[in-house]
């Protein structure tokens, strides 16, 4: 089998774990902020390394998979708790740095 560079890189497993297993143990926050940031480093990178198509498509990738997480992996208080707690801390973040803050207003 061909090695799938945007849906399942072999560099990402070690054994028969897949990386993306052990950031969903993480917890909620940690694999919220992984998987958007990992997005927006493909998307803004994509038309500098010279493989635009496949950058596009791993950015879809972290997004599709964190939206179905979302929606049928984590458990909704758990989550709420989380993500309330990655939105303060990248309110804070954005304070530190001069802007306004409020990640909770979208």
């Amino acid at each position: 089998m061909a090695n799938d560079m945007v849906n399942h890189p072999s560099h990402y497993n070690f054994g028969d774990i897949e990386t993306i297993e052990i950031i969903k143990d993480m917890g909620p926050a940690v694999m919220y902020g992984f998987m958007v940031g990992n997005a927006i480093k493909y998307e803004h990178r994509a038309l500098h390394k010279g493989k635009t198509v496949e950058d596009l498509k791993k950015a879809e990738w972290y997004v599709t998979h964190l939206v179905k997480y979302l929606e049928e992996e984590c458990d909704r208080a758990k989550c709420a708790e989380s993500l309330a707690a990655f939105a303060r801390m990248l309110d804070s973040i954005i304070k530190r740095r001069g802007g306004k803050g409020d990640a909770n207003e979208a």
